[in-house]
């Protein structure tokens, strides 16, 4: 499914601009949009049953988390966040209608079997979507995070897809994956 207006268009349409939010269960999401919106932001979560889950999370996203944000130059940002579970996939296709970009959460604590899943979401994007697309990775702050570099080679990505690494729960961090988009949809990146 071709969801997604070109950047071309983004150029066209002046100043507002629709950024998706995706990544796997637990790499930041809500909190990345939380971070940033100067709005109170809109949540579709609920709590966690399975006592698995509840290790790391008490919520989880079910719907949409949805924020705004305005740029120094008067652009308005409206940041949709997708759920991170597979069940919840018709709604990545849904949210990504109508996007500019795209900025995809990796957990950099985890092992490799979660980054298979973060590289499904990536490939989930990829086949449906035309949509110039940023890859961050979350967690940076923490001891266990591994490095970027190590995480490029473990995830499948062409040597063009641009990656950042962020703390989802710092404003600056947030908002330099937002410019860095900014920048690829500008043509200035």
């Amino acid at each position: 499914m071709q969801a997604a207006m070109s950047s071309k268009k983004h150029s066209e349409n002046g100043h507002v601009v629709k950024i998706v939010v995706s990544g796997p269960f637990g790499s930041g999401k809500t909190q990345f949009i939380t971070t940033l919106s100067e709005i109170d932001p809109v949540s579709t979560e609920i709590k966690l049953k399975s006592p698995d889950d509840q290790d790391t999370k008490i919520s989880t996203t079910v719907g949409l988390d949805y924020g705004r944000m305005s740029m120094d130059n008067g652009r308005i940002i409206h940041l949709f966040g997708t759920p991170g579970q597979k069940r919840f996939d018709f709604m990545r296709e849904v949210l990504t209608v109508g996007a500019h970009g795209l900025i995809i959460l990796i957990d950099s604590t985890l092992d490799d079997t979660y980054h298979q899943a973060a590289q499904e979401i990536v490939d989930f994007f990829r086949e449906r979507n035309s949509i110039p697309m940023l890859v961050c990775f979350t967690k940076q702050d923490l001891p266990q995070a591994r490095p970027v570099a190590e995480l490029e080679k473990v995830m499948d990505f062409p040597g063009s897809t641009p990656t950042l690494p962020i703390d989802a729960t710092q404003r600056q961090s947030a908002h330099q994956a937002v410019e860095k988009m900014l920048a690829i949809l500008d043509g200035t990146a």
